[in-house]
């Protein structure tokens, strides 16, 4: 025997006032019994009890201390073809697309917060230009988004038994 009942939305063990006091004081946009059928690849889905689209990290942080908490779940969206029930999705939903900062630290390391696509961290990453420890002195790796190879001057190096012994001249794409 099937049982329905006659709710569409499965009942939550939360009242607003969970979802209010989790969301409180956040920068970004909070959005209560939000469709979400625009954040899915076949423009099909419920609405989530609360969506969140955070100003920055800090406001992600702020977030979770809160609906944990409250003991409220938290949901992200992210990547391609997401399906969402009828019924939606119960809790805070966090939607990162608006948080698009991505910077370049010492040590060759980029930071990308969750917004950023994977082509744009690629393009950056290959605009990289480093000293790598592994190469020789004055051995540049160098690309850009149009050029991804990444060696311009090579040198040879000989193995004596102990360590590697340069020998000839450094060589450049230009022949130089």
């Amino acid at each position: 025997m099937t049982r329905r009942t006659t709710s569409r939305r499965t009942p939550a063990r939360w009242g607003q006032a969970d979802l209010r006091a989790a969301v409180a004081g956040l920068r970004g946009d909070v959005t209560f019994n939000a469709p979400l059928k625009d954040y899915t690849s076949f423009r099909i889905g419920g609405p989530a009890d609360v969506l969140v689209m955070p100003a920055d990290a800090e406001d992600v942080c702020r977030l979770v201390r809160q609906a944990k908490s409250a003991g409220l779940p938290i949901f992200v969206l992210g990547g391609t073809n997401l399906l969402v029930r009828d019924h939606g999705i119960r809790g805070i939903v966090v939607s990162l697309a608006k948080m698009k900062a991505i910077r370049e630290e010492p040590g060759h390391v980029l930071y990308a917060e969750g917004g950023v696509g994977m082509p744009t961290v690629m393009k950056q990453a290959a605009s990289l230009n480093m000293e790598l420890p592994m190469s020789l002195p004055g051995i540049n790796v160098k690309t850009s988004s149009t050029d991804f190879y990444p060696i311009q001057r090579e040198q040879l190096a000989r193995f004596d038994g102990k360590t590697w012994k340069l020998f000839g001249k450094v060589y450049d794409p230009a022949g130089n």
